[in-house]
């Protein structure tokens, strides 16, 4: 083989690869389309294992709730309220 021939195999095989990876990654056709809507609850955490902190806001309410990463009485969860009832 020479070396235009081991291209154009090389070619064909990266082609049929990607066509039989693509017919994968489509739905059966029983399996529901992926949601893109959000979760109900957003989480975000700051900071490191020991000093950051944990916020949680159910997106339907805006209730939002911390938790700091550090040991002692900050573990619990602590209400922040919500945008039109502040704590």
């Amino acid at each position: 083989m020479n070396r235009r021939q081991s291209l154009l195999a090389s070619a064909a095989l990266i082609v049929g690869g990607l066509a039989i990876g693509s017919s994968f990654a489509r739905p059966t056709a029983g399996q529901p389309p992926a949601s893109s809507a959000p979760g109900r609850y957003a989480v975000a955490a700051f900071g490191g294992a020991t000093s950051g902190f944990v916020l949680v806001t159910d997106t339907t309410t805006g209730q939002t709730w911390k938790r700091y990463a550090s040991g002692g009485p900050r573990t619990v969860w602590e209400s922040l309220g919500t945008p039109v009832e502040p704590r």
